[in-house]
């Protein structure tokens, strides 16, 4: 996806998130357990505002986060200026001039973070809607990219912190047949191959279902999912997560 695409997201996911925590701004949210409607808010806020001063300096180097106010329309009011300020920024930012990621620990290409504020976004207004009505599903592509950046992050992730007992290879297939990879699974790494030969197991979704399971929002068991073959290797994702 384009940079204008991730923004453009971005900023949907972002505005109907804070809409959803207007509904009832002390509610717990689910699946953030320890959070509230307003604490989610002032998470993704932080981090818009984070990553706005990271993109516009250039920084090479790692900024310490933003601290949120205190008080659900303070909040609200440091999300919705955040949200601007980085649009603007990321507007007239150049996609490949070097910024700080955690990803490589030092600078890479600006684009890393149009995607990755477009998922982080995406995810965290489902958590939201699903705290207060039925949620609205993630938008099929952006579901798509987002599968293939959390493989890539939870790679890397297991490289910092190894999971002994990971092994097995892992097929996942979108229920309309425009996506089917492998992933196969090992202590310190994910190696991914296109199409399901040597899978051990399948694990088929919707894009959007497929998406929230890999980030630990829905369960093997849940309605839309399905798992073929050795369910125990799709079991042993339960211990990769990140953040």
């Amino acid at each position: 996806m384009e940079p204008a695409e991730y923004t453009k997201h971005l900023e949907s996911d972002a505005r109907d998130l804070l809409a959803a925590a207007w509904s009832d701004p002390m509610q717990n949210v689910p699946t953030c357990p320890d959070w509230t409607l307003s604490d989610l808010a002032a998470h993704v806020a932080s981090a818009l505002r984070w990553v706005e001063e990271m993109v516009r300096t250039r920084t090479p180097e790692f900024l310490p986060l933003p601290e949120a106010p205190e008080g659900w329309e303070e909040v609200s009011a440091w999300f919705e200026e955040g949200l601007g300020s980085l649009l603007e920024t990321l507007d007239r930012a150049d996609p490949e001039s070097p910024v700080w990621n955690w990803i490589v620990m030092g600078p890479g290409p600006a684009r890393f973070w149009f995607r990755r504020l477009a998922h982080e976004a995406s995810v965290h207004r489902w958590d939201a809607e699903n705290a207060v009505r039925q949620a609205d599903p993630i938008e099929t592509m952006l579901a798509l990219d987002g599968v293939d950046e959390y493989l890539t992050i939870a790679s890397r992730w297991l490289e910092l912190t190894p999971k002994p007992s990971l092994r097995g290879a892992m097929g996942l297939e979108t229920t309309d047949g425009r996506f089917a990879t492998t992933a196969v699974l090992a202590p310190d790494s994910i190696a991914l191959h296109r199409g399901l030969d040597g899978a051990d197991c399948v694990v088929r979704a919707d894009a959007s279902d497929l998406l929230l399971w890999l980030v630990q929002r829905k369960a093997l068991l849940d309605r839309g999912m399905a798992v073929e073959g050795d369910v125990s290797v799709a079991g042993l994702w339960a211990e990769v997560s990140f953040g």
